[in-house]
């Protein structure tokens, strides 16, 4: 391997970096394996071991740097235990076309509470309308809450400040409080000028933080959920790993569902008019430590995003 040249070296991660790209577009938006595909754009990183070895560094210095960035998780989608609980929270892009698609996929999903983030009209197949929030000054504001069965909902807000501020979902079921979340965006746009954006993601995060204590629970009564319930967190955060808010929920007792996959548990961009290569992590799932919950990723057809969803016993 050290006769490679640096020109055939460039050459290969040219070609591997291409042939990602050129996948992200090919993949459908239904596609089943979609924890694999969240890992494809990572094991283009095999291709630095050659360079590795040729300069004479240890490869098993480059293993490690790849474990680093996490570690994929390959179960793929799962169908819920009997004696388990799901919930399932989904960005279904507003300005994306609607199809029979998006409600097969809602409807797989089998959640027994679904949160819909930039909601549209119509309703789930199964699942009955707990809660919509009607007071948006575009339709990316939207949210729902579906439940499969009897459960208390409430969509508290807006929380943001000014024409950013954004809706979140509460909900009540199985003794957890599920917070869908939908925090307002990082970047400028015709919204109230007054406030910016980091100051208006703060504001958001400052009002989920506020019923909690330290133990990952409601210290006091918030929306449709009692004080002393468990909590989730699950939704579209427009935040990545190791902000600010991150050191903050950590110290308000949550578990990052994704610990351990890192950054293989990428959910934007994800198609809906942008390539399938999710660098980032937008969209997140917090839990109670007593919870001991489980998360996965699905796609959602026309949407850039993956929907979050989490898995926990009864």
């Amino acid at each position: 391997m050290r006769g490679f040249s640096d020109r055939v070296l460039l050459a290969w991660l040219l070609l591997t970096g291409t042939m990602t790209l050129l996948f992200s577009f090919w993949v459908p938006d239904n596609l089943m394996w979609a924890s694999v595909t969240v890992a494809v754009p990572r094991w283009t990183l095999l291709c630095w071991v050659p360079l590795l070895a040729t300069k004479g560094w240890p490869v098993v210095l480059g293993l490690v740097g790849l474990l680093g960035i996490g570690v994929p998780d390959l179960r793929g989608p799962t169908v819920p235990h009997l004696q388990s609980v799901r919930a399932v929270a989904a960005n279904l892009q507003a300005y994306a076309d609607p199809s029979g698609a998006l409600d097969a996929m809602l409807t797989d999903t089998r959640a027994d509470v679904l949160i819909t983030i930039e909601e549209r009209e119509g309703g789930v197949s199964g699942m009955v309308e707990a809660a919509r929030w009607n007071d948006r000054p575009k339709a990316s504001y939207g949210m729902g809450v579906w439940c499969r069965g009897a459960c208390e909902a409430k969509i508290l807000g807006p929380f943001g400040g000014g024409d950013r501020g954004m809706p979140l979902a509460t909900v009540y079921l199985e003794n957890v409080c599920v917070l869908g979340v939908h925090v307002p965006p990082p970047f400028p746009g015709p919204v109230d000028a007054a406030i910016s954006p980091r100051e208006s993601q703060q504001a958001y995060l400052e009002a989920m933080l506020a019923p909690l204590g330290t133990q990952g629970t409601l210290e006091q009564e918030f929306g449709a959920c009692p004080a002393g319930a468990d909590v989730l967190w699950i939704g579209d955060f427009n935040t990545s790993p190791g902000t600010e808010f991150y050191v903050m929920a950590g110290a308000s007792g949550l578990t990052d569902l994704w610990a351990w996959p890192r950054t293989h548990a990428g959910t934007w961009p994800n198609g809906g008019g942008f390539p399938n290569i999710p660098v980032l992590r937008l969209d997140h799932a917090f839990a109670s430590p007593a919870l001991n919950a489980r998360a996965e990723l699905r796609r959602v057809p026309g949407s850039d995003h993956r929907a979050v969803v989490v898995d926990w016993m009864r």
